[in-house]
């Protein structure tokens, strides 16, 4: 399986810019499913960007993300992965389709997050568990285990109140994960990413290219030409 058939592929561009494209719905490693129908591993993303890195070619990366986001394990690995590595080259993120969920919770901890435009989502800062409840089954369905919380949901009955209260205190965990990760990435508070940003939505600017509007979305600003802003970003940091 090649890397491309993960999600992910790597091109090179004029003045040592290294662009991945990584496309696809997120998820911790690669597998068949992925071969057939896409998706972005972020264990096969995560091992082209050291790569990239590593690479004495390459003087700046472009994480060309566009994605819904995907599974949370694995996610905050290679946010982690990303915000080491832009120490030692710069990383920026860019998107033109979708920059949501666990690909923005990605893609913040670049050195800087740019769009191609004013219909591109971004944010969607949440968590979620997805379960199929369906009453109706004429399927029975008959589980024997050990373990108080095994077995927390069926999906031929409601979750209990105190189950639900087990299955919330976790998304509410990843999401608080989630809020902190990204202030820290984007230089604000965890009370600000609250109050401006995680309410679970991806937006768009629409036709208000106003720099503050482009900063509510969590994103620096609007830019087609990413090389320019990379070149930029290596020029200032090479003369420090």
């Amino acid at each position: 399986m090649t890397l491309t058939e993960c999600g992910v592929s790597r091109r090179h561009k004029p003045g040592g810019v290294a662009v991945l494209h990584m496309e696809g719905v997120i998820a911790p490693k690669a597998n068949m499913f992925m071969r057939i129908s896409g998706g972005l591993s972020t264990q096969m993303a995560t091992r082209q960007l050291e790569s990239a890195v590593a690479d004495p070619r390459v003087r700046s990366i472009v994480l060309a993300l566009d994605s819904p986001g995907g599974s949370v394990i694995g996610t905050p690995e290679m946010a982690t992965a990303v915000r080491a590595l832009s120490a030692e080259k710069p990383i920026v993120t860019h998107s033109d389709g979708n920059l949501a969920s666990a690909a923005y919770w990605i893609g913040a901890a670049a050195n800087g997050i740019y769009i191609s435009g004013s219909t591109v989502g971004v944010g969607s800062i949440g968590a979620v568990v997805d379960r199929t409840y369906n009453p109706g089954s004429s399927t029975q369905q008959e589980s024997i285990v050990a373990g108080r919380y095994k077995r927390l949901s069926k999906p031929t009955e409601p979750l209990s109140d105190e189950a639900r209260a087990i299955v919330q205190a976790d998304v509410d965990y990843v999401y608080a994960l989630f809020v902190d990760d990204v202030a820290a990435y984007r230089g604000t508070t965890s009370e600000q990413v609250l109050e401006n940003m995680a309410d679970g939505r991806a937006r768009a600017i629409g036709g208000n290219n106003n720099p503050l509007a482009i900063r509510s979305l969590g994103c620096d600003a609007i830019c087609v030409a990413i090389h320019k802003c990379l070149a930029t970003m290596v020029g200032n940091r090479e003369s420090e």
